[in-house]
């Protein structure tokens, strides 16, 4: 408490000596020089009454009680005048530095979003975004594109059959769901029920197909079921005795 008090005390003396165009020390060099004065006309009284002591004492009493008393209480009552009027301007404008310094800080707490309320904007911003992709996916034209990645070179089937294990990916740019779908190969091939060593980041791996014929697998996913979607394509192990293969995907009516 203290300390803010001098603090206060020395910022209203530094508005009052600022206000004056003057400094503390020339205030104290002034004040210096009067009783320097003072002084040195002591000592010329003091000389003209013959250094007698009790003479020049009397004459200074009635000198100190007709002039110099009056003019230092002039002095230290405009001095404390004009003191007091910075000490209430500075604590005014520290007032009001306060009150713009609230006003600040309303202004900044009025800008920020309470958590809940942003967190449902969030959650309303995702499914705006969600709407928005899927009538983008819904305008846009289906494409399927197709990928095979080797599984095993040396593939052997339980009747006997030798040739190559392919994983054939299908990549789609909408979504999918329900699925119907016929996968046809350009070579026979046979389902793997096996799940494949060879792992493609987000697919759906599907195992349970129906066989059409010896080329063609027909595949049906129920809308409870993970969707055929562009962050997540379709990846069906299948054996066939070529050395290559080539398929395609034909969609059915649900």
């Amino acid at each position: 408490m203290w300390h803010h008090f001098v603090n206060l005390l020395s910022r209203s003396w530094s508005a009052l000596v600022s206000a004056m165009g003057t400094t503390t020390l020339a205030i104290v060099a002034g004040s210096a020089g009067f009783v320097f004065i003072l002084l040195i006309n002591l000592v010329f009284k003091l000389r003209k009454d013959g250094w007698n002591w009790g003479v020049m004492m009397s004459h200074f009493s009635q000198n100190l009680r007709e002039s110099l008393l009056p003019t230092m209480m002039s002095t230290f009552i405009l001095w404390t005048a004009l003191y007091g009027s910075f000490l209430i301007g500075t604590v005014y404008n520290d007032h009001q530095g306060l009150i713009n310094d609230k006003q600040s800080l309303l202004r900044k707490n009025a800008g920020l979003v309470d958590p809940k309320s942003r967190d449902d904007e969030i959650t309303d911003l995702k499914k705006q975004i969600a709407e928005v992709s899927q009538s983008r996916q819904a305008h846009q034209q289906l494409r399927i594109q197709m990928r095979y990645y080797t599984m095993e070179h040396n593939a052997h089937l339980e009747d006997g059959r030798t040739g190559k294990a392919f994983l054939v990916v299908g990549l789609t740019n909408k979504q999918i769901l329900p699925v119907n779908v016929d996968l046809v190969c350009d070579h026979d091939i046979v389902p793997l029920n096996d799940a494949p060593e060879l792992g493609v980041g987000g697919a759906y791996f599907f195992t349970g197909l129906t066989v059409v014929n010896s080329r063609t697998l027909e595949l049906k996913i129920g809308s409870g079921s993970p969707a055929w979607a562009p962050e997540q394509p379709l990846a069906i192990p299948v054996f066939t005795e070529a050395s290559d293969i080539s398929c395609q995907f034909n969609l059915k009516q649900p």
